[in-house]
């Protein structure tokens, strides 16, 4: 027969190792629920850097797109391989222009030149960019032609200034070329 005081020492020690044994589960499960939650976590991390990437790569090619399609409009204002091309002609005027624009945000102006020239064959008009002073007498005129004889305000600041600039309206300038050099040495 089992003595009261040692079933009441039994009885404490069982409900112990129980509590235990409980204790241990609990803490079993935290740690198990712990490792779940970080495998949860990282997995949803994964998924959002993935996404990121997936977007990253996504405006890299719409940007890809859109210089294309800017290099396109710009290619179609200019005659390729046209930069060395040369007329001797005496400028008759000048006109000086100032063009806002805005850049990255920022509202900014650049001067142009408006020059009229005439040799024996014709009238010109070139673009000069830039405000440096210009002669009115007989000069050797290094441009690059222009298709059609035009060019707009927009596609002259986006070749001068750089793609990400732009010009708010739509004018036309109707000219033979933008003038590369000028030198009255003949």
């Amino acid at each position: 027969m089992i003595n009261p005081d040692t079933a009441v020492q039994i009885m404490i020690f069982g409900t112990a190792v129980t509590l235990g044994i409980g204790t241990f589960t609990m803490i079993d499960e935290y740690a198990a629920n712990k490792r779940f939650n970080k495998l949860i976590i990282n997995s949803a991390l994964a998924a959002v850097n993935e996404l990121e990437n997936k977007i990253r790569d996504s405006n890299r090619e719409a940007e890809k797109q859109k210089q294309m399609q800017n290099d396109k409009q710009l290619n179609s204002a200019i005659i390729p391989n046209s930069s060395n091309q040369k007329l001797t002609a005496t400028i008759n005027d000048v006109q000086p222009r100032t063009i806002n624009y805005v850049c990255d945000n920022e509202y900014l102006s650049t001067s142009i030149s408006l020059i009229s020239a005439q040799d024996g064959l014709g009238n010109y008009v070139f673009i000069k960019t830039g405000f440096d002073f210009v002669e009115k007498k007989v000069a050797n005129i290094k441009f690059q032609e222009l298709k059609n004889n035009k060019i707009s305000i927009d596609q002259l600041i986006k070749l001068t200034k750089g793609q990400n600039c732009k010009y708010s309206n739509n004018e036309v300038v109707h000219a033979k070329g933008i003038v590369k050099q000028i030198t009255y040495e003949l």
